[in-house]
């Protein structure tokens, strides 16, 4: 990234030779000259800076989001960046063990357990709760991360009765979930299957 320069018109003055100083008319064509590049400087600074996630706030995080694949749904622009940056390595995956838990760091600080079951699946387990307007969206973007082949499940906790959601590909060829009913001790598990 470039250094901001804030002092074009002090700059410029003090670029002037010996003879041209003190001249008003060679003063203020330099001042009317620095000024412009200082405006230019500033407003190319400014659309710069809105390209960088961290930065673009609506519409501009809008365009980054559709860049990456990744629909706003009506998120405020901070829950939004970070769905772009899941998004973003979702996108670079490579569908390793750690490729799908630097995903779910990016989604939440909920803690979670990730274990391995040979020959090609894996198992999340949230111990932290999680919303459940969240479990669908965090399972579609585990699908996405995962390699092809691979089966995982991810069980999400709240407190309630329990429910198990199944993510099974071949039960519902639109969405590839499936859904069923199930008690566990005062707490509501969702279980999402990849």
């Amino acid at each position: 990234m470039f250094e901001h320069d804030h002092n074009h018109v002090e700059r410029g003055l003090s670029r002037l030779l010996e003879q041209f100083k003190g001249l008003p008319v060679i003063e203020a064509l330099v001042r009317i000259y620095s000024e412009s590049v200082q405006e230019l400087e500033d407003t190319f600074r400014d659309l710069y800076l809105q390209r960088f996630l961290d930065n673009a706030e609506g519409a501009q995080l809008v365009k980054i989001g559709k860049r990456v694949g990744e629909e706003q749904k009506g998120r405020t622009d901070e829950v939004f960046r970070l769905w772009i940056r899941a998004r973003i390595r979702s996108n670079l995956s490579f569908g390793r063990a750690l490729d799908i838990q630097e995903v779910l760091l990016l989604l939440s600080d909920a803690a979670f357990t990730y274990t391995e079951y040979p020959p090609a699946s894996f198992v999340v387990e949230y111990s932290d709760v999680i919303a459940d307007e969240l479990h669908y969206a965090i399972a579609n973007i585990i699908k996405e991360t995962r390699a092809a082949g691979i089966a995982g499940t991810i069980v999400f906790s709240t407190r309630s009765d329990a429910f198990l959601l199944g993510f099974i590909d071949t039960t519902d060829t639109m969405h590839g979930m499936s859904s069923s009913n199930e008690t566990s001790g005062g707490y509501l598990s969702t279980i999402v299957s990849t």
